[in-house]
Formats: structure tokens, C-alpha cells, sequence
């Protein structure tokens, strides 16, 4: 038997994740932009690459332990509700952003290979949910080609980076990314802020994962809401915060990245909660709703990409015709999950 936690301390739990989610995301846009300039890796390695994994640690933690203490859908859809959440902050950050469409100003390959890369770690889930493995290996193999497969898109968007072979346009509207001037802080301190801004982060996805378990098990709060909308949101904050502070501070390129990157990362919490997954492999727990918000999620990357490609400059209400549609999706199909029409 899990040791569960009373509603009064998991809601209290829920409330100081919160709190130390927007904090630590503060923190973590400035760190993440002085290691891109000091070591010339550019915002949207850096963003793509740390910073993503950085602010998607709690959402990795949370659906490592559920898969391992028998949640297995609560796992799936904090995975999953995570990536379609912070798509949509993407487009929450665009509406800061007043000259021009974000997608416009901050069009890059990087972000380009991150969003094919997103689709085709997405695609490779929908093969593990429907090619049966026996339940005594140790994790699918669908997981095992995720994982290369992710590994190998780090060294494309490192390629794509360094030696561009398509270049976006330059308009008046973009933002170039360039180096500010350097911080005054030693390389070391701002690695080791960094790290100890991850730590904290991982220790908070503890909270919430204890926190989520005890809210369902005391109140019999479905698996799939509670990780598609609940533990989803309050993990992906970080996404959000990052996203708004580099706006704000004029990293454009990695308030985009950050999303993109974290998104990609998040597929690897199918593959995290697979190695943990005791009783059969994730995929075998993939249902309706699983299959349905993953669709969405290919979807609204899809029309991700293409806004980046197209590179609209204005559009209904600010934020363009992609930004409208990805608004509409993903209120439409949270109505659909919550109300039980898939």
C-alpha cells in the first residue's frame, strides 16, 4: 500500500510546486541565456537542448514514479498533457510578443528539426501502443529507437546550428540571435546555478507526483484527468515562465526553443516510464483517450512547423491563423476529455 498523503498536505503540495515552478523559471531564462552567449552554443541548442530538459525534469519525475507505483495512465497523460499545454503556451508567449508574430520573428532550423523530431517520436508511440512485445522484456523496443532517435536529433540541431544548410528570410521584424554582453558571473557559477535550479526542480516533481497519487486514490479523481490536465499544467509552468521571460528579455529564438526542446524531451517520459512500468510495457496502456490527445498533439506540432516555415507577420487577433488554431484544438479536445466524449 502506497503511503498516501492527506488532501489538506497534497494540495498544499500542489500550491508550493507552483510557487517554486514560476521561481525557478525566472531564474533558469537568464542563466540558460548567459551559458548560450558565453559558450557561443547559440539559444536554440541551449534552449532546445538544457533548458527544455531542465524545466521538463518534474514532469519526467512525476511520470517515472507513477508508471513504477502502478499509474501507469496517470503517467501517459502527464506525459502527453504536458506537451499539448506547453504548445499551447508557445501561443500565450506569441500574444506578449506585439510586433510581430513570435513565429516570424523567431524562425530558425534548429526549431524547425525540433518540431520533424516531435512528430517522429510521437508517430514512433503510436507503433509501441499497437505492436504487442512479450510482458517479461524489460522495456519495448519502440522505447530503445525512441531513445537513439532523440539522441541523434541533439547532434542534428547541433549540425543545423553550426553549419545551416536553409536560412529563414531576414526581415526588418526578425530576431537575429546574437551574443549580449557577457555576465559578470564566473562560468562555474553559472553552470553550478544551473544544476542546483534542475535539483530543485526534480525535487518539486516529487511533490507533485506524491501529491497527484494521493489526491486519486482519496477522491477518485480519473487517472487520465488528473495527468492531462492537473500534474500537466502545474509541470509545464517552467515552460511557461521561461518562455515569457525570454520574450520579455528579447531571446526570442529560445522562448521558442524552450517549448519545442521541452516538448521532444517530454516524449522521453513514455520512455522513462517504461523502464519503470513493472507489470507490462506502457504502451499497453494506451486507450482512447491516449490515442486521441496524441493525435492532437501531432497536429498542433504540425501546424507549429508550418507557421515557422510560412512566417506570417500579423493574423487574427495578434497571433496569427496558426495561433487561433492552436487555441481552438486544444480547448476543444480538453472539453472532449473532460466531458468523456472519447
Amino acid at each position: 500500500m502506497l503511503d498516501l498523503w492527506p488532501i489538506h498536505i497534497s494540495i498544499l503540495g500542489f500550491i508550493i510546486s507552483v510557487v517554486g515552478l514560476l521561481t525557478i523559471g525566472i531564474k533558469l531564462v537568464t542563466y540558460a541565456d548567459n551559458i548560450a552567449d558565453r559558450f557561443r552554443l547559440g539559444e536554440a541548442l541551449v534552449g532546445g537542448l538544457f533548458l527544455g530538459a531542465i524545466t521538463s525534469l518534474s514532469g519526467s519525475i512525476v511520470s517515472g514514479l507513477s508508471a513504477y507505483n502502478g499509474y501507469h495512465s496517470l503517467a501517459i497523460n502527464n506525459c502527453l498533457g504536458g506537451i499539448a499545454a506547453q504548445t499551447t503556451f508557445l501561443i500565450i508567449a506569441d500574444m506578449t510578443y506585439r510586433n510581430v508574430n513570435l513565429e516570424h520573428a523567431a524562425a530558425s532550423l534548429p526549431n524547425l528539426v525540433s518540431c520533424n523530431l516531435l512528430i517522429s517520436l510521437l508517430g514512433l508511440s503510436f507503433l509501441g501502443a499497437v505492436i504487442e512485445v512479450p510482458e517479461w522484456l524489460f522495456i519495448h523496443p519502440v522505447s530503445v529507437v525512441m531513445l537513439v532517435l532523440y539522441l541523434f536529433g541533439l547532434k542534428w540541431l547541433q549540425e543545423t546550428y553550426k553549419n545551416p544548410l536553409w536560412i529563414p528570410k531576414r526581415t526588418k521584424e526578425t530576431r537575429l540571435d546574437e551574443p549580449r554582453p557577457d555576465s559578470k558571473e564566473s562560468s562555474v557559477m553559472l553552470v553550478t546555478k544551473f544544476t542546483l535550479s534542475a535539483c530543485v526542480v526534480a525535487v518539486l516533481g516529487y511533490v507533485i507526483t506524491k501529491s497527484a497519487e494521493s489526491l486519486i486514490s482519496t477522491t477518485g479523481l480519473a487517472e487520465n484527468i488528473a495527468g492531462g490536465f492537473l500534474t500537466a499544467v502545474i509541470t509545464s509552468l517552467p515552460e511557461l515562465v521561461v518562455s515569457l521571460s525570454a520574450v520579455r528579455q528579447g531571446a526570442l529564438t529560445m522562448a521558442v526553443a524552450n517549448i519545442l526542446g521541452g516538448n521532444t524531451f517530454d516524449v522521453l517520459m513514455l520512455v522513462i516510464a517504461d523502464a519503470l512500468s513493472l507489470e507490462a510495457p506502457i504502451y499497453s496502456y494506451y486507450k482512447n483517450e491516449e490515442f486521441f490527445l496524441t493525435s492532437v498533439i501531432l497536429l498542433m506540432t504540425s501546424i507549429i512547423a508550418i507557421a515557422l516555415a510560412r512566417r506570417e507577420k500579423q493574423g487574427p487577433g495578434d497571433i496569427g491563423f496558426e495561433g487561433v488554431s492552436i487555441l481552438a484544438i486544444y480547448f476543444v479536445s480538453a472539453t472532449l476529455l473532460v466531458f468523456k466524449f472519447v
